[in-house]
């Protein structure tokens, strides 16, 4: 398999849509919170089996901007977990959870936009809980734009970042549990739905994203796009979603939603591609960081 310089794309769909808005970073309070997101089958009142996982909604860490009183949204990306015409033949919905409570739920369905797109409303199932967007791509690709609810932050949360016991210690060996996920570290090869993975070690750090240089491969027949969004940092007795990457032609990094979703990573059928990607993760000691596929 030969090695490939990663080919960035841009989205034509995202660029011509001129809607203006401010980005304001906060803390990580919905993956504090533990809230997880998928698609079921069924009904917001007779929810179902899960059919695919999506990418948990985190809010921003950092240095904070504009209004005092503004409330970060939580957002994730997940590449294309299912087509959306298949998602339209029969009922689903995309729920949010906390542990096993599904507390956020919102039927998939509606008037499509011109260009195939569909947003839904997520509603709360408690007062005061998380509430949101679910927006499908034709592509289907689906993003999540969260208020984590009042449960989950406060006026002061907006304004203080947390503090997060990382722990240090020599790199532990690769260890696979009874699902054959493999806790990768620096060295190790994995491999998952035809991509693979291997763990280089630490990169540089982008704002609230810690980088970690790795070599994906793609043995599928078509491209990956976005295979970062696949993995997760196991560190702390956490794991922590991976969204954006370093640019290997430009060097810039590439974080957001619109980021990622306008500029996706894509590895080619056949290739890999050494990047760094970047991971949310609390400015802490990375040297027992474990990499694997979600």
């Amino acid at each position: 398999m030969k090695r490939h310089v990663v080919a960035v794309i841009v989205s034509s769909a995202l660029l011509a849509a001129s809607i203006p808005f401010v980005t304001v970073p906060f803390v990580t309070v919905a993956q504090a919170a533990g809230l997880g997101a998928d698609i079921r089958e069924g009904t917001c009142e007779q929810p179902g089996g899960v059919v695919a996982d999506l990418q948990p909604p985190v809010v921003a860490e950092g240095q904070t901007r504009g209004a005092k009183d503004a409330v970060g949204a939580a957002t994730s990306f997940t590449p294309a977990p299912l087509i959306l015409d298949e998602l339209l033949a029969t009922d689903h919905v995309v729920t949010l959870s906390s542990g096993n409570d599904v507390v956020a739920c919102g039927g998939i369905g509606g008037t499509l936009e011109d260009d195939g797109s569909l947003g839904i409303v997520l509603r709360t199932s408690k007062g005061g809980g998380p509430s949101g967007v679910a927006y499908f791509q034709a592509t289907g690709n689906v993003s999540l734009f969260v208020d984590p609810g009042k449960t989950n932050r406060t006026a002061s949360d907006a304004h203080e970042t947390p503090t997060t016991d990382i722990g240090s210690g020599g790199v532990e060996t690769p260890t696979t549990d009874n699902g054959g996920d493999q806790a990768a570290a620096t060295g190790a090869v994995q491999e998952k739905d035809g991509l693979t993975l291997e763990y280089s070690g630490p990169g540089p750090r982008s704002g609230s994203y810690a980088g970690f240089a790795v070599r994906i491969g793609n043995t599928k027949d078509s491209d990956a796009t976005n295979p970062q969004t696949e993995l997760v940092v196991k560190l702390g007795g956490e794991d922590w979603a991976c969204q954006g990457y370093y640019d290997p032609v430009t060097g810039e990094p590439r974080t957001g939603v619109f980021d990622v979703v306008g500029q996706p990573l894509v590895v080619s059928a056949g290739e890999q591609v050494d990047v760094t990607i970047l991971c949310r993760i609390p400015d802490a000691p990375l040297d027992t960081a474990q990499l694997q596929f979600r």
